[in-house]
């Protein structure tokens, strides 16, 4: 290596360019190709271990990432959206005979004890109230998890009193006067938009970042038995 060659600093995208072709499978190198874009867990584990890192720190450190997740997106009307999907595909596939720790895992986490519905290759646990939903499918040596997360109760709950106590305080302000006219109408309605949506922005981020940090508990536990 020349001088020049060893004083040259890359830029994180350089770095990242240099290690995306430098992990692209060659003729004799022993890697699989990958079937889809990108490396499993197990084949990330397999590039550390030959590049002196120890795979459990590999492993560790995947576990950390946010499980992948549906568009969360939301509407320029009503704010964040109620509803979130995390999955994620883990290495490993759970035997049937482990679903009850799985079950046992989801209702640590959840501190709900939930329903069961086992079909014949895989699982499904739903909250008693229907928030959570968590469904577990081992499918040729590996494990996908997905929790769907549904707030719409919680929306429902800000968005319904308000809107009955805006049509009220309007109804009452029109009955005391007579009539109601229309701007003053219009703010009250406003108004009341306002309160509710504002609310229900601070509460809907609240509840997406719970539901995050839930599934990503979730996820990590059933990546522990998937691997035992």
């Amino acid at each position: 290596m020349s001088a020049d060659e060893d004083s040259r600093r890359y830029s994180d995208e350089e770095i990242a360019e240099i290690l995306r072709q430098a992990l692209q499978p060659r003729a004799g190198s022993g890697l699989p190709a990958p079937a889809t874009e990108g490396l499993s867990l197990s084949e990330l584990e397999r590039v550390a271990s030959e590049a002196g890192i120890d795979p459990a720190r590999v492993r560790e450190a995947a576990l950390q990432l946010p499980a992948e997740t549906e568009d969360q997106g939301g509407s320029p009307i009503f704010g964040p959206r109620a509803s979130h999907v995390f999955e994620r595909i883990v290495e490993g596939e759970i035997e049937e005979d482990r679903f009850a720790d799985v079950i046992a895992g989801i209702r640590r986490q959840t501190r709900n004890r939930g329903n069961v519905q086992e079909y014949s290759d895989w699982v499904e646990w739903r909250s008693d109230a229907g928030e959570i939903t968590v469904t577990v499918k081992p499918r040729n040596g590996t494990t996908h998890v997905q929790v769907m997360c549904n707030g719409g109760l919680k929306a429902l709950g800000i968005y319904g009193p308000t809107a009955m106590a805006t049509l009220i305080a309007t109804v009452a302000t029109g009955a005391s006067l007579g009539t109601l006219p229309l701007e003053l109408g219009a703010l009250y309605l406003g108004g009341g938009y306002g309160v509710a949506r504002s609310l229900w922005e601070w509460v809907g981020r609240r509840s997406a970042k719970k539901y995050q940090r839930l599934a990503n508990r979730i996820i990590e536990d059933v990546s522990r038995l998937a691997s035992d």
